[in-house]
């Protein structure tokens, strides 16, 4: 039959090649098979798809770019396709024009889930409008979720920061938006990358030593492993990534894409998807690491290696060449192959290529109906521009912005005019319209302002005298740090430092520094020279750099915050690139500033800790740093064992954004490799002016696992601190009633949490009033003295503007009073609600009432731990998804079990006693 099949099958395929993506399934013979039955499950219908091909046609799919498959009615595929900013123009992309977002360096800075979400959701509905025009594929090899974990990483522009939570929640975001499920089918394919430890190009050190992606051997501790380097890729799996990308190095002796331990971890996250390798990865598992026994043997070893691994598609040819070889010598079978293409089949259907018509005229599905139009459409481009005016973070500002009454104004340096050079990398080289505006056209003001864009040093001296502003765009573009190149320096190059001193001094008031880098480059001259009035960091926005100009004349407030430190030039100097470490300490590579040939001469260097959760040194800029234009105070309360609430009030003459940092200081923080601190929550809010946003935040109970003391500080600056001690948090001043004010949001409740804290302060004694959490003398008592404990607890409280906390110690028997005077004001105030409020408490108890009988919250209580989206209360069908819920009924939600207890409590003596 198939013989019989195969000239029909050859003119199929040969059809499909006018367009990128056709569906087999729409026509005889294959709409009759199984794989086309959408009544099977996507696993039956995949491996019956893998099952119709011959062993030639399946060694061509093990490769990215997949030959027609006449057996399946299929033409070629490319798996690879890029849009990190966009839908990449070229071989792994579509031609035409395509709008082009700020790299995610920027957009990293807006702390905004939402705009990642409709940033990744753009890119997407433009990539399967491409696709149903014939033009694209539709797996796209975007977020970079590795860490800026170092400032000279060729691939920071690729990455929204250093921090493993932020970067986690920026690819939840993403990949939520691209891949946009709809109609049962992803809208495109994300892939996360690269998988793992992958954060070093190309560096030549002074001593003439050589590290390179390919050939590196990433040494990294299962403590870093464990809490920097994998969280962003737990996440990725989480949010149901469809792929993921092995990366070129070897990881702890054993290269990536081989092994099998390493992709099992993804498994074991819950990830139902493909694995490709990085370009050429999997020849590198043979040619630079040599990873096989010997050289006669190694070709074949490494093909079942990364076969074995679960690596399932190869970019390159090496697995393609030399499978056959490797079946002829039994190091793999067919059945091993089988199941690499299942994985691949699996994320084809799910993206409707076996189902969907792709064609607008006749839809099988909505995504059937996203047209081409949508491509470059205003909303796209105002998206763009969005995520420079939401992400532009504001260094300095003596007063030099907003601009004011300017007509003429001077642009000046080297970044002024990169946008071209910087759009095609990894998105589209033909942006919208085909222009590409630089910051000259951000500062134009729709024409309305005369600028003077000049590049000589004499002539810009000379002009800024004559003109009313001056902005200087200094930085860096792709020639300084890229893919396959790290950046050479983190200082500020001397020709810019020049030109800032020079026009400075000649101009009539102090000027405005732009900074267009993915670099953090040290700006400590900046900073301290008083001609300079402002710096503004923008990442690399490229094309979209016109988002600017509603933050440089004050339409809009700054309101992004730095995601990378901001490193003194010395860092550079103390410890090498090629050092995966992330806590301080002595390193095995020599000290980048030697120059001795003799390496073995070369001191050794001496990691100060990297990202701001372990460098020990004074950032330049620290993490999270950010200035506005109008002014904030914080308050921040405690609302739950792990739940809090900052009231973040406008103080200033501007309406604006806030972005909102929770950070979490660990016990010892700082000794022993314990973090400094880490940001555990944040979210981005409008705030009026003279108004207060309460801002809902909660992190996960496992983050306070370890006993002693912790603190946790709003703002980078700890604009707001409260503290605990992690050994008896049954005595947090406010828990017991935070479930009521996540309900009501009532200030009568407010007031009345704070009256709480009062009383348990008035009946303790002050143990220390300048609280330090690295000294273990200040653990709980019953901790540090379990034979003279008793029935004393200790706890760490401040009030909500203080910055120093205290520690104060609190009998059994007081604190019981305590909590008698707080029930009889509860009362009280329960007494007064309205009849609204009176309603909706009740609504509560009775969901608080059928949840205690239900078999889920026995589960619960034995596993504690929930997800944002857990479906944890019972409520018609027995769940309500937290998702669908307010900020704050989210709070109460999250803490289901002490929820419904208090809420089913009529005193405290039977909340203790259930």
């Amino acid at each position: 039959m198939r013989k019989a099949m195969l000239p029909f099958l050859l003119a199929a395929a040969a059809s499909a090649d006018t367009r990128k993506l056709t569906n087999p399934c729409l026509s005889a013979p294959f709409a009759a098979l199984p794989f086309c039955n959408a009544s099977l499950t996507i696993d039956q219908r995949s491996r019956d798809a893998v099952g119709r091909m011959s062993l030639t046609e399946k060694i061509d799919a093990l490769g990215t770019e997949q030959g027609p498959t006449p057996s399946l009615g299929l033409g070629k595929y490319d798996w690879w396709s890029e849009a990190t900013s966009g839908v990449a123009n070229g071989a792994h992309g579509a031609d035409g024009f395509h709008t082009h977002f700020a790299y995610p360096v920027t957009t990293g800075m807006a702390f905004n889930r939402s705009l990642w979400r409709v940033t990744g959701e753009a890119i997407g509905r433009e990539a399967r409008a491409l696709m149903n025009a014939g033009k694209a594929y539709s797996t796209l090899w975007t977020p970079v979720v590795n860490l800026a974990r170092d400032p000279r990483w060729g691939r920071n522009v690729e990455v929204p920061g250093e921090d493993p939570f932020l970067t986690g929640e920026y690819a939840s975001s993403f990949i939520s938006g691209l891949q946009n499920k709809q109609g049962g089918f992803l809208q495109a394919s994300a892939c996360c990358k690269h998988f793992v430890a992958n954060e070093l190009e190309k560096t030549t050190q002074l001593d003439g030593e050589e590290y390179d992606r390919r050939h590196d051997n990433a040494q990294v501790t299962e403590r870093d492993l464990l809490d920097s380097y994998l969280p962003p890729f737990e996440a990725c799996v989480r949010a149901g990534v469809s792929g993921l990308m092995c990366s070129y190095n070897s990881l702890n002796g054993v290269p990536a894409c081989a092994s099998k331990e390493l992709l099992d971890t993804a498994k074991s996250w819950g990830f139902d998807g493909y694995v490709t390798s990085d370009c050429d990865a999997d020849r590198n598992v043979y040619n630079t690491h040599k990873y096989a026994a010997t050289r006669a043997e190694a070709v074949c070893d490494c093909v079942r290696d990364v076969l074995t691994a679960g690596t399932d598609v190869d970019c390159g040819e090496f697995v393609t060449r030399h499978a056959s070889k490797a079946l002829a010598e039994g190091l793999v079978d067919e059945a091993l192959i089988d199941e690499r293409l299942v994985n691949l089949f699996k994320v084809r259907l799910r993206l409707g290529h076996f189902d969907l018509s792709f064609d607008n005229k006749k839809p099988r599905g909505p995504l059937d109906m996203i047209p081409e139009s949508v491509v470059c459409s205003k909303a796209h481009v105002q998206t763009s521009y969005e995520g420079v005016a939401q992400s532009a973070t504001l260094y300095k500002n003596d007063g030099a912005l907003p601009l004011r009454r300017v007509e003429t104004l001077l642009v000046s340096g080297p970044t002024a005019n990169i946008s071209q050079v910087l759009a095609s990398y990894y998105g589209p080289r033909d942006v919208c319209g085909g222009a590409y505006p630089g910051l000259v056209d951000a500062v134009r003001e729709a024409g309305r302002v005369d600028v003077v864009y000049e590049q000589d040093l004499d002539r810009a001296v000379a002009a800024a005298s004559t003109v009313d502003a001056v902005v200087l765009a200094l930085g860096t573009d792709l020639n300084y740090a890229r893919e396959g190149r790290d950046a050479p320096s983190i200082r500020l190059p001397a020709d810019q430092l020049r030109l800032v001193e020079e026009v400075a001094a000649a101009a009539r008031k102090p000027i405005t520094v732009v900074l267009l880098t993915a670099t953090p480059l040290d700006i400590t001259a900046l900073k301290a020279n008083d001609k300079v009035g402002a710096i503004a960091h923008l990442g690399q926005p490229s094309v979209a750099v016109v988002g600017f100009s509603d933050l440089l004349y004050g339409r809009r407030s700054f309101a992004g915050r730095a995601v990378q430190t901001v490193y003194p030039a010395a860092y550079e100097d103390a410890i090498s690139i090629a050092d995966f470490n992330m806590r301080p300490g002595p390193s095995v590579f020599a000290r980048p500033d030697c120059a001795m040939k003799n390496v073995s001469r070369c001191p050794r260097g001496v990691n100060p800790g990297r990202t701001y959760r372990f460098y020990e040194g004074k950032a330049v800029v620290p993490f999270g740093f950010g200035l506005s234009y109008t002014t904030f105070r914080y308050a921040l309360r405690v609302v739950g064992a792990t739940s809090f609430v900052v009231d973040v009030t406008n103080t200033g003459s501007m309406a604006s954004d806030d972005v909102v940092l929770l950070f979490l200081v660990p016990p010892n923080a700082g000794a022993d490799g314990v973090a400094l601190k880490n940001l555990v929550a944040f979210d981005r809010v409008h705030v009026g002016v003279n108004a207060t946003v309460s801002v809902a935040l909660s992190v996960p109970s496992t983050v306070f696992a370890k006993k002693g003391a912790y603190r946790v500080e709003a703002g980078v600056r700890g604009d707001s601190r409260v503290g605990f001690d992690a050994a008896t948090p049954q005595w947090w001043p406010t828990q017991l009633f935070f479930s009521e004010q996540a309900i009501l949001g009532d200030d009568r409740i407010r007031r009345y949490n704070n009256r709480i804290f009062e009383l348990h302060r008035a009946a303790s004694s002050v143990v220390d009033e300048d609280w330090d959490p690295s000294n273990p003398s200040l653990q709980s008592a019953c901790e540090a003295s379990p034979a003279r404990c008793g029935d004393e607890y200790s706890f760490v409280a401040a009030s909500a503007n203080d910055l120093d906390s205290s520690v104060y110690r609190i009998s059994k028997q007081n604190a019981e009073a305590a909590h008698k005077i707080a029930e009889a004001e509860h009362k009280q105030l329960v007494a007064s609600l309205t009849s609204a409020e009176r309603d909706k408490r009740e609504h509560y108890k009775r969901r608080a009432a059928r949840l205690a009988k239900s078999p889920a919250h026995a589960r619960r209580k034995s596993q504690p731990k929930t997800r944002k989206d857990e479906k944890i209360f019972p409520d018609g069908q027995d769940s309500v998804n937290v998702a669908g819920l307010g900020a704050e009924e989210h709070l109460a939600a999250i803490h289901a079990d002490q929820f419904h207890r208090l809420l089913r409590a009529d005193s405290f003596d039977d909340f203790q006693d259930m």
